[in-house]
């Protein structure tokens, strides 16, 4: 009678009117998942985060921290799907503990991470701020399928999907149906690679209460689901630290400067071959501006940003002035990045195997990162990943460079 009695407080709880139990297969367990994931509105919840077991969760972070969220489509994605948020919580890292919030009030992002540090509020946020500025293991600590309009997108992509189930485990005093989910891609140099995420599915709400993806493991606390919660709670205010106030702009600048070279640096100079084997130096390329794009056959924002850098190169042939030049690095097939750039048709400039010029000339961290030079050889402009609207944006660079 007691656990008949908990499980109609949980439905009614979550607002579903009937429940019956079934042998089903994973795919339905994770299809059934998918549904009811869309039918929140708004939830809060706790997150215990640490290493998985074995070696590659060893030295990971711990972190704990109270999440709320709220659906609302009208808004732009900046890496938290259309959803307010705001998160509270601690993270130690090498037995030092700090606190941390952040959140999103649908103009606003704002943050702080360490009891000393000042809080920021950044108008106009890109999914490149809110990633850079939180990091790793803050930005995808969030329960994905909470806030996504597809609920687990990422099991149901290109790749080949393989979907099992494989016990069934208590957690926080849920019996649930452990899934594992495998995926297999092709990477752009053609090798393929698999991915795997394991869910533990409640079988009374059919609501995920941890997760791991062989890094890390969650366990999750569910809280509140589908209660009224104001926008004005998502604005993250202390009233008791001072606040720097900046633009999206004037963000994603300082991301760029700790990440890569500082704009009005001139780089030290280099010299290699290109793909037909002729010599490219710094020197030559004195009195032009200059786009150099770090890219790898094996990185797939990479592959996503060459397009728009070959409509650079398509824009500015007649221009001599202005030199397009992509620089390969971290190949471990030496002829894989030139193989790509042939198989794709490109005509710019490409230096293989950069890796020299991309670490001790140019500090390049991730991939891609690119970066402008204007005539005197400084650096105009430097960023990290692709956005789709990149192409008009390094245009206008270039265009008030050759002014």
């Amino acid at each position: 009678m007691k656990v008949l009695k908990i499980v109609f407080y949980l439905f009614t709880f979550l607002g579903v009117s009937s429940f019956s139990y079934s042998q089903e297969t994973a795919e339905e367990i994770l299809e059934k998942s998918n549904e009811i994931c869309k039918t929140i509105s708004s939830i809060e919840y706790t997150i215990h985060q640490k290493g998985a077991p074995g070696k590659f969760g060893y030295g990971m972070p711990k972190i704990e921290a109270t999440i709320i969220q709220k659906k609302d489509s009208c808004l732009d994605d900046i890496g938290f799907d259309k959803a307010l948020i705001k998160a509270t919580g601690i993270i130690t890292e090498n037995r030092n503990e700090k606190p941390f919030s952040f959140s999103y009030d649908g103009e606003d992002f704002m943050y702080q991470i360490g009891k000393k540090a000042r809080q920021k509020s950044i108008s106009g946020p890109t999914r490149n701020v809110t990633m850079g500025k939180l990091q790793q293991h803050l930005f995808m600590m969030r329960i994905f399928p909470f806030a996504e309009e597809d609920p687990y997108k990422m099991i149901s992509g290109k790749g080949k999907v393989d979907i099992k189930l494989i016990t069934t485990e208590e957690k926080d005093g849920h019996p649930c149906n452990k899934i594992e989910t495998s995926v297999t891609f092709k990477a752009p140099n053609g090798k393929e690679f698999i991915t795997k995420n394991i869910w533990w599915i409640s079988e009374l709400d059919c609501l995920p209460r941890a997760y791991s993806d062989g890094f890390i493991y969650k366990d999750i606390t569910l809280k509140k689901i589908n209660y009224p919660v104001p926008n004005s709670f998502f604005t993250l205010t202390n009233k008791n630290l001072n606040t720097d106030y900046l633009t999206g702009n004037q963000a994603e600048n300082e991301l760029a400067k700790a990440n890569l070279l500082p704009i009005g640096k001139t780089p030290t100079q280099w010299s290699a071959k290109d793909q037909f084997g002729k010599t490219i130096s710094s020197k030559q390329l004195q009195g032009k501006v200059v786009l150099l794009d770090f890219w790898g056959s094996w990185c797939t924002p990479c592959i996503q940003a060459m397009p728009d850098i070959q409509k650079l190169q398509d824009h500015y042939k007649h221009n001599p002035n202005v030199i397009i030049i992509g620089i390969s690095a971290g190949e471990r097939d030496k002829e894989a990045a030139l193989k790509l750039f042939k198989e794709k048709g490109y005509n710019y400039t490409h230096i293989p195997n950069g890796d020299d010029i991309a670490k001790s000339n140019y500090k390049v961290k991730e991939y891609p990162s690119l970066y402008i030079l204007d005539k005197h050889g400084k650096i105009a402009s430097a960023e990290k990943g692709y956005h789709p609207n990149s192409f008009e944006r390094w245009k206008t660079t270039i265009d008030k460079l050759i002014e």
